[in-house]
């Protein structure tokens, strides 16, 4: 009984996973199963993104040899399954990065320590 309650809960979250599976390329699936994250190309500047499993402070803007350089905090409403905020987050880097950058919280990280820098928040 218990197995069954369980799988019935854990349905939406199974869909979810297997759609954002079929929507990365060979090498994001590769990413994603290997280290439960995958990398972006930004669609209007070139810049390499990485999203983490997760639902909130997930997705890194990555500099020279994959050095985390900022910290993005943006989703879309509701409450939904990791996988399917993870694939909201790609599809809108890839078609609507700008328009993301204009409206996600970002945490400026110290490439020296890899940790964020003390005052250089930008909550929007």
């Amino acid at each position: 009984m218990l197995e069954a309650l369980w799988g019935f809960h854990n349905l939406p979250y199974q869909r979810a996973e297997r759609l954002l599976r079929n929507n990365l390329s060979p090498d994001q699936r590769r990413q994603y199963g290997n280290h439960r994250f995958f990398d972006v190309t930004g669609g209007a500047t070139g810049h390499c993104y990485r999203i983490h499993h997760g639902y909130q402070l997930n997705v890194e803007l990555l500099g020279i040899h994959a050095a985390q350089l900022q910290i993005l905090c943006f989703a879309p409403d509701g409450t939904l399954p990791v996988p399917d905020i993870m694939l909201a987050q790609k599809i809108a880097l890839e078609l609507f990065e700008d328009d993301i950058l204009s409206v996600a919280n970002i945490v400026i990280v110290d490439p020296r320590l890899g940790l964020p820098a003390r005052g250089l928040r930008i909550w929007r």
